[in-house]
């Protein structure tokens, strides 16, 4: 058996002591590291539309606010803790960060005795999962570089809530996108590299070939009007002699390079799930294609939601005991709102008291702030039978207001005018004008 002596370790992003201690058994497994490297993940950021896109659905995806459903003192209470103490509404965009980038999240239990007093977020690149034979997790290990060439920082199973985003295979890692994302980005910084080496080392410039025998003079004159000429741009060159200028290389073939770099970006579009727009690229964009894409977007981040929310629900509330408390989130769009609030008017309309408008609206993420108060609704119906009804709740009304059409019948009933009866028209004569022209 092999133990970590230093139990008392100060971790980069702690606040608090580990005094626990991880222990490496004979049954346990060796740090088991994510099967992508995610160093090379994060120099995905050096990519400029990478970077773009990661900011962009970061900011998108953060605009949901928590709401909170259970007893209202239980409520209050969690609340002060999740958001005044933990700043949870501050540490999201870090998370959804780590979500879109690396599809694991880890988040640290900072514990004061058997009690868990913060939340921190840790570097997904540095961590290692400890695994029994069975599969069993037991502790984690932080390489950061403070630590290198050490055992790392340990974490016990309990210290640690680890989130992977896409669990559809057995990898405690989860799967990942990463490593078909990093082979697009790598062959477009190869090209952009040639494209650089050809701009920087200028490429497209002119071989003056001087013929044989040619006259030294005209030669060394030349040589000093074409410097002349490269600093002023404008200056006619021209000379006569046994002289012969040709381009190293033209850029006829710049097109396919753009085009190529194209197909990179859509593809680095296609694998973040992201439409053309939120990158930046409004090339082919239209409302139509540009909302399609944007609802899948929105089912991704749907779904990325649900697997945070399901952690913190089942895993961490009942640890911080709040295991009656549910948090959710507001919805990111406001055409979602709006269908949202046309239900809520419907079950107005129905009669549903304020208690369930104010429960149904904080679940569509309708929250207001403290002060705003619903009016108690109408009861469905004209109310007191006793009363002469609104005019404004009744029917629009089927009788014709024109007196002369109150007396009018209709179907079998109904009779011809006078004045619609038409007289009989007369027989042309075909033998007279305009028929015959005499």
């Amino acid at each position: 058996m092999k133990k970590i002596t230093k139990s008392l370790i100060r971790a980069k992003s702690k606040k608090g002591l580990l005094p626990q201690e991880v222990v490496y058994t004979a049954q346990a497994k060796q740090p088991v590291s994510p099967q992508n490297n995610y160093d090379d993940t994060y120099s995905l950021l050096q990519d400029t539309t990478v970077s773009g896109i990661l900011l962009g659905n970061v900011a998108k995806i953060s605009r949901s606010r928590f709401i909170y459903k259970g007893k209202e003192k239980r409520v209050e209470k969690f609340q002060k803790l999740w958001e005044t103490k933990f700043l949870m509404p501050l540490k999201m965009p870090q998370i959804y960060a780590n979500s879109l980038l690396y599809f694991n999240i880890f988040l640290e239990k900072n514990f004061k005795g058997t009690k868990v007093i913060d939340l921190d977020t840790l570097e997904t690149r540095e961590m290692k999962i400890i695994e029994t034979k069975n599969g069993r997790v037991q502790g984690y290990v932080q390489n950061n570089p403070a630590s290198e060439g050490k055992e790392g920082v340990p974490f016990t199973a309990n210290q640690v809530l680890h989130i992977p985003i896409v669990p559809i295979t057995t990898d405690r890692w989860g799967y990942s996108f990463n490593k078909n994302l990093i082979n697009v980005v790598q062959s477009k910084q190869n090209l952009l590299s040639y494209l650089n080496w050809l701009v920087s080392t200028n490429q497209f410039r002119s071989v003056h070939m001087i013929k044989e025998g040619a006259d030294e003079g005209t030669v060394e004159e030349y040589m000093t009007y074409l410097q002349q000429s490269e600093n002023v741009p404008t200056k006619p060159l021209a000379t006569e002699g046994d002289l012969d200028i040709k381009q190293i290389r033209n850029f006829s073939d710049g097109q396919t390079f753009i085009s190529l770099l194209n197909y990179y970006n859509s593809e680095i579009l296609r694998l973040m799930q992201t439409p053309p727009i939120v990158g930046g690229i409004t090339d082919g964009s239209n409302r139509s294609s540009t909302e399609g894409q944007g609802d899948l977007m929105e089912s991704w981040f749907d779904f990325i939601d649900k697997r945070i929310l399901d952690h913190f629900n089942y895993i961490l509330l009942p640890d911080l005991g709040f295991k009656d408390i549910e948090i959710g989130l507001s919805p990111r769009d406001k055409r979602i709102t709006k269908s949202e609030i046309e239900v809520i008017v419907g079950l107005k309309d129905l009669g549903l008291n304020i208690k369930g408008l104010e429960m149904a609206l904080k679940n569509a993420g309708m929250i207001f702030d403290d002060g705003v108060e619903l009016e108690e609704p109408e009861p469905f119906g004209f109310g007191n039978p006793n009363e002469e009804p609104s005019p404004f709740n009744q029917p629009p009304s089927r009788k014709p207001k024109d007196n002369d059409l109150k007396d009018r019948k209709s179907g079998s009933e109904s009779s011809t005018r006078p004045d619609q009866i038409g007289q009989k028209s007369k027989r042309p004569d075909y033998n007279s004008f305009p028929y015959i022209i005499s």
